[in-house]
């Protein structure tokens, strides 16, 4: 399995500490849809377009479209608040 950060209990999205392969399991819950590198965001539950996206407990941007759980988030699928 891989780590991923998560520090809060409000995070949607968790961090990939190191590359995470497709289809590896995170843990029993979480497996990568797609490939994550280093430093890159997953998102951790069904995000809808408008919702804001938290990271560490703080809000960070809000999705400017949906995104799928187990899916690596980049800037273009949200904007920085």
């Amino acid at each position: 399995m891989f780590n991923i950060i998560k520090l809060n209990a409000k995070d949607n999205i968790a961090v990939a500490p190191m590359n995470i392969p497709l289809g590896s399991m995170i843990n029993s819950d979480l497996n990568a849809q797609n490939e994550i590198p280093f430093g890159h965001k997953i998102s951790l539950v069904d995000i809808k377009k408008d919702e804001l996206i938290y990271k560490y407990g703080q809000i960070i941007g809000i999705a400017t479209n949906d995104i799928k759980k187990r899916i690596a988030c980049t800037f273009t699928q949200y904007y920085v608040s």
